[in-house]
């Protein structure tokens, strides 16, 4: 399954993607993840989660399939 977009490297662990802003919030110790962010552009908050950048976008193309 192939993606339409790729997502658009902005910096240091920073992406764009589908009106999305994908960030990567660092390395947990208590759960041995790096975890990741997708920040609405338009509005500004916090909308999913993902221990992966991959999973990250699969969640905001499965929520843009439902919209």
């Amino acid at each position: 399954m192939g993606r339409a977009e790729t997502a658009k490297r902005l910096g240091n662990g920073v992406y764009e993607y589908q009106g999305y802003k994908l960030a990567n919030c660092g390395h947990y110790m208590s759960d041995y993840k790096v975890w990741w962010v997708a920040v609405n552009i338009r509005t500004g908050y916090i909308t999913f989660f993902a221990k992966s950048k991959k999973e990250l976008m699969q969640k905001i193309d499965k929520n843009e399939l439902l919209i």
